[in-house]
């Protein structure tokens, strides 16, 4: 098994985001808008918007413009360290 396994929605949306953000003029941003999300994932729309609505008042997404996101440190960390984890796992078997 691989920890992505045991992982819940606001996990593997903030890891989507994290996987598909670009740096442009020394600001990293997520491109992808809660439609692409959605449909990259095979989640409804309202599904999405929920877990961002969540993720915005919780701090772990930023909302920087129209369409336009970025993660915040915590999820970074979040992430990268679950990253890790998975990498664990799998050496263990």
């Amino acid at each position: 098994m691989k920890i992505n396994d045991f992982v819940n929605d606001n996990f593997i949306i903030l890891k989507t985001m994290y996987d598909n953000q670009v740096t442009v003029l020394n600001e990293t941003q997520i491109p992808l808008s809660q439609i692409q999300i959605a449909d990259a994932l095979g989640y409804s729309k309202n599904k999405v918007y929920s877990v961002f609505k969540k993720l915005q008042q919780e701090g772990y997404i930023e909302a920087i413009g129209k369409g336009k996101y970025r993660l915040s440190d915590t999820s970074i960390v979040i992430i990268e360290t679950m990253e890790k984890l998975d990498k664990k796992l799998e050496g263990e078997r």
